[in-house]
């Protein structure tokens, strides 16, 4: 299969200021955790993994979008995508089960495991051709974000 023509046009202005907008929860909340102590620190670290699961299931979401729209002319490629459109929100969910640091850690590590899938819906012409160069600095963004307050629990433990 071939990208959409769409890779070498302007990501759409909204996408990326909704995009932008979507990292301030997690900026915020990093910030809490790292800057702050005790409760408001514990507070805001739950409140950024809880707020990373719903935006992860989000994304499964997405591509539970593109697989459906491409169900038609590509069901068994769809299918597959189908099936793992619902690997984020079972992971966001673990997330929010796990112990602190666990959770946060894998939620990092599913914002970027997730790329891979996204540039396979590029590759089979499922997301438009911007979808990857925005989803690829969000998740870099979110992921630095939670290892930062994943390792502001370290000092609050005795590590």
């Amino acid at each position: 299969m071939v990208p959409h023509t769409e890779t070498l046009t302007a990501l759409p202005k909204k996408a990326v200021w909704l995009g932008a907008l979507g990292l301030i929860p997690f900026a915020a909340l990093t910030a809490i955790a790292v800057f702050g102590n005790g409760t408001n620190a514990s507070a805001a670290l739950f409140a950024v993994v809880a707020y990373g699961a719903v935006i992860l299931s989000f994304l499964g979401g997405a591509h539970w979008g593109f697989a459906s729209a491409a169900m038609k002319d590509q069901p068994a490629a769809a299918s597959r995508l189908l099936v793992m459109s619902v690997v984020p929100s079972l992971l966001g969910w673990v997330a929010v089960l796990l112990p602190m640091p666990w959770s946060a850690a894998v939620l990092a590590v599913a914002f970027l495991a997730i790329l891979p899938l996204d540039r396979w819906a590029l590759t089979h012409a499922f997301a438009p051709g911007w979808w990857l160069r925005l989803r690829i600095p969000l998740s870099a963004t979110v992921s630095t974000l939670l290892f930062l307050a994943i390792a502001s629990e370290f000092p609050r433990a005795g590590l």
